[in-house]
């Protein structure tokens, strides 16, 4: 798997404290405070500054792929991320890079503790829909946790506000860091699986006219205010008749 092959490439990078590396260097420490406290305190690099070229280009595939999958056909240059001790990203929101974030997980088990991303639950946006006042609410209840486990690839909405729980136990080694690979997901388009051949095209065309009458309603704002972004995957069988629709993701 391709986690194992960068992990190793990290790994073989930090192999020797003492051995003299300028690429090391280029590493920069991030640190932003806000309003009295730590925003972002980490160390980064542009990802393909620091991997070789062919497993940077396996990576960037493979990630394309997983883009297809829910309707974007593109990242955005991907950041690696390396939180020693008491790194950390507080609460926060990046909505403009791109419709979906994604982090790939290059961390070793046991290296730390910590280094869970954080996500606001639904329920917590929609406090007062369902709100109970005989229910108690504690942090588990109020933020999703999502460890860190080496080729766990998360992908989410980046206008929910999240961050990076606080690392510890790392003695601020970087072979025993929380490593991560992350950035967003951009372009939706029409994304075609399968041997469609010179048919796609003229496929292409018919979608696009049925889905004419769609466009034109939610932007007359007949509907409503639609924020948000939905890929809907269309199954067609051999005959060329719809199998079964059904949404791959919905952030509305």
């Amino acid at each position: 798997p391709i986690a194992k092959k960068l992990r190793q490439a990290y790994d073989d990078h930090f192999q020797d404290p003492r051995q003299p590396n300028g690429d090391r260097f280029a590493w920069d420490p991030w640190f932003v405070s806000a309003a009295n406290q730590i925003q972002y305190s980490l160390k980064r690099i542009q990802t393909s500054l620091f991997f070789p070229e062919d497993l940077y280009n396996y990576l960037v595939d493979d990630l394309v792929t997983v883009a297809n999958s829910i309707g974007l056909t593109a990242i955005s240059p991907p950041w690696t991320s390396m939180y020693t001790e008491g790194d950390t990203q507080n609460f926060h929101t990046d909505s403009t890079h791109g419709p979906m974030a994604f982090v790939l997980s290059l961390s070793n088990d046991g290296d730390f503790q910590g280094g869970e991303t954080m996500i606001l639950k639904q329920e917590i946006l929609d406090l007062w829909r369902n709100f109970e006042t005989d229910k108690p609410r504690e942090v588990g209840n109020i933020v999703r946790y999502i460890p860190a486990t080496l080729g766990r690839c998360i992908a989410f909405d980046p206008r929910v506000p999240h961050g990076v729980n606080r690392v510890t136990g790392t003695n601020q080694d970087p072979r025993r860091a929380r490593v991560v690979i992350h950035g967003w997901f951009n372009e939706p388009e029409v994304c075609w699986f399968g041997e469609w051949g010179d048919a796609e095209t003229a496929a292409a065309t018919v979608l696009d006219q049925s889905l004419q009458p769609l466009v034109e309603t939610i932007g007359s704002g007949e509907i409503g205010r639609v924020v948000g972004y939905l890929a809907a995957r269309v199954e067609i069988d051999e005959t060329g008749s719809v199998d079964r629709v059904f949404a791959v993701c919905d952030t509305v």
